[in-house]
């Protein structure tokens, strides 16, 4: 099984559907990515050393969001994996889906595989949020780390959904697996005055 773009030119393996973005330059690559969904928020590539992109949720008094995805081009089968490397900026009232959807708006419970963050009502830990066409199972991850860089992978076969952070198994779920085709998903929502932001700097999906 392909693992990375790197072990691709490394093997014998035959190329099959992937993607890359390296979040670089003085803007968003909007030929690839969608921002419609972005409510009170903001998302802008950061004028930092290695900086990447940073979708922000603002300070608005209401509900405001940040997400960015292929504008329904769903290029990904239920066997999938993506990987990314990221910073997420959270607190009680924000939450955020990274991962793999088959739906247009984060949270809607569409089939998908995603990681998830709220420490409102889940832990500091990144969660897996695994949604199927007959249901939906939560898993408590086992590694924190918000406000820090981490490497993230969710990995999805026929008979399980893994993430894992840093390389290291962060949980498991072996119940309702996506099986629908997906899209490459990354967002984040607030309801108070709090700016809540991930700051992506790479991303990765291909089929298993």
């Amino acid at each position: 099984m392909t693992k990375s773009l790197h072990e691709l030119f490394a093997s014998d393996i035959k190329p099959r559907t992937r993607f890359v973005e390296h979040f670089s330059g003085d803007a968003l690559d909007t030929f690839r990515w969608d921002t419609t969904l972005v409510n009170n928020g903001t998302v802008a590539m950061s004028d930092t050393s290695n900086g990447g992109l940073i979708l922000s949720t603002g300070t608005s008094s209401g509900t405001s969001s940040a997400q960015i995805d292929f504008g329904d081009k769903k290029q990904f089968g239920g066997a999938s994996s993506i990987i990314w490397t990221a910073i997420h900026s959270h607190s009680a009232t924000g939450e955020s889906y990274s991962g793999l959807t088959a739906g247009s708006t984060q949270g809607s419970g569409a089939q998908g595989i995603y990681s998830y963050v709220n420490t409102a009502w889940k832990t500091t830990n990144f969660d897996l949020y695994t949604v199927g066409a007959g249901g939906n199972t939560w898993t408590n991850g086992t590694i924190a780390g918000l406000t820090s860089n981490h490497s993230h992978k969710l990995e999805l076969t026929g008979t399980s959904g893994k993430s894992f952070v840093d390389g290291a198994l962060n949980c498991e779920s072996t119940t309702n697996l996506p099986i629908a085709k997906m899209q490459p998903s990354f967002g984040l929502s607030s309801t108070d005055t709090t700016n809540k932001t991930i700051n992506i700097t790479y991303c990765e999906a291909w089929e298993n």
